[in-house]
Order: C-alpha cells, then sequence, then structure tokens
C-alpha cells in the first residue's frame, strides 16, 4: 500500500477551520514559579551559612540521622532567631522561604531543589557554581539561582552520586546517575570540566504533554501534528532524530 492510501486510511483530520490551536487549561494551572527570595534579602549566603553553622552546633555535623521535619523545624526557629538578634525585617513569607532554602542545602540539591519542583522545567544545566541554565516549554534561558561555592556544588553531587552507591572523583571524573523520580542526570567533573563542575539533569514530565500541548508550545504546527497523528493511526514506521535537547523524547 503506498504511503498516501494508508494517510488516507488513517483519516487525516482536517484543520480547524479558525486556525488557531485549543486552548489547554490545565497546564497554566501547574505553573510553579521559581523563588526570588534571594533577591529580596541581603548578605542571603551570609545569613544561610550563619544559619547553617548554628544548626551544626545544634544538631551535629550528621543532621541526616535526623527527620526531616526535625531538621525543618530547628532551622525555621534558628531563622527567627538571627532576624531577632540582627533586626532583619522579613515577612513571615520571606522567613518560610529562607527556611525552605536553607533546607535544601542540608538534605537536598541546594539551588536545583527549586527548578527540579518547577513541572514547566524539563532540563537543567549546571555550568560551574555561578551559572544554572533551565529549559522551560522548548526555551533555554539562565536562572537567577546558582550556588555558593564549588564547595558547595561537589557536595550536592556526592549527594547525588552517593544515592545510588556511585562515586565522582579526579580518577572516575564523570557519572551518570538518576535521581528518585527517575530524571536523568550526567556530572562531570574537573580535569575534565574546565570552569567548574558541571551537571545535566533531564527531567520527565509529571504530566505527559499530548500532541495539542506541543501545538500550544509552537513545537508542531497543527498541520505537521495531523500528519504524524495519521502516520501513528496508520501503524507507518517513523524516524525520530535530533542533537540533545531537542525534544524527541518529548515529541514521543
Amino acid at each position: 500500500m503506498l504511503l498516501v492510501d494508508k494517510l488516507n486510511k488513517g483519516k487525516l483530520p482536517e484543520k480547524p477551520e479558525s486556525g488557531e490551536p485549543v486552548a489547554n487549561p490545565g497546564l497554566s494551572s501547574l505553573v510553579v514559579k521559581p523563588t526570588n527570595v534571594a533577591a529580596r534579602i541581603p548578605n542571603i549566603e551570609r545569613i544561610k551559612r550563619t544559619v547553617h553553622e548554628r544548626l551544626i552546633t545544634s544538631l551535629g555535623m550528621n543532621s541526616d540521622t535526623y527527620s526531616p521535619d526535625i531538621v525543618q523545624r530547628r532551622i525555621v526557629e534558628l531563622v527567627d532567631e538571627y532576624c531577632e538578634e540582627s533586626k532583619l525585617k522579613l515577612t513571615k513569607h520571606d522567613r518560610e522561604e529562607l527556611a525552605e532554602l536553607i533546607l535544601h542545602d542540608v538534605l537536598g540539591l541546594g539551588a536545583l531543589e527549586t527548578l527540579l519542583e518547577d513541572p514547566e522545567v524539563s532540563e537543567i544545566m549546571v555550568n560551574g557554581p555561578k551559572t544554572i541554565f533551565m529549559e522551560r516549554r522548548g526555551r533555554i534561558t539562565q536562572s537567577d539561582l546558582e550556588f555558593e561555592s564549588e564547595v558547595q556544588l561537589r557536595r550536592v553531587i556526592d549527594r547525588i552520586v552517593a544515592r545510588i552507591g556511585r562515586r565522582v572523583d579526579e580518577s572516575s571524573p564523570m557519572v551518570d546517575a538518576r535521581l528518585p523520580d527517575g530524571s536523568r542526570v550526567n556530572i562531570v567533573i574537573p580535569p575534565l570540566a574546565v570552569q567548574g563542575s558541571s551537571i545535566t539533569i533531564r527531567k520527565f514530565s509529571r504530566v505527559p504533554y499530548k500532541v495539542q500541548d506541543l501545538v500550544n508550545f509552537g513545537t508542531l504546527n497543527q498541520d505537521m501534528a495531523s500528519f504524524i497523528r495519521a502516520c501513528v493511526r496508520s501503524r507507518i514506521s517513523m524516524v525520530v532524530s535530533g542533537g540533545t535537547g531537542s525534544g524527541k523524547t518529548t515529541t514521543l
């Protein structure tokens, strides 16, 4: 059977008369904007270091032995104490966000936690402690988030690889791993990474995209979507190819 016959058999859908893509109200309700508390609080890194040091004094070096709830409550108390001592006037909301950032540093993946929690971010690229890029809706932009230092970045890397029983050091400076949610991670450290350690995280969407979502994003136009849909319905073999981050997995 010829390709045209298979496509006709697949009943190629007609383009909507209006030519306008159908809006998907479900996606907009899932947007979680990254915190910008760092821009609102002066000397935030110094505050985080001070609170972290007090936390170590309070709970000991290995805070991982305590439950996250206990660590979080203690961090909130220490943030409140610091604000009172230094007469730093922060809203309750800013104090909560500051405490959450410190909790991410202590138990999580630091600056990456905010991006990992954002369902619209599909890829995170760390090029050294001060440069973090993200891909959101197919567009790559630089985030205003950053790590305090290379030491803090390496601490996060060690936390990632320790979960899967791997190691990364100068003798083995590159490793592939996965986060608990299944996201794929590639890590490269010096001497292979010349501008500081790098991390690339490819996330899986919590809500799988539909063809119409790709049309709404501008990845496909309506004719392309109709063609692909007809090929799938007609069980025609297809090859999806492209460079890294071009959208192969998203399209599939």
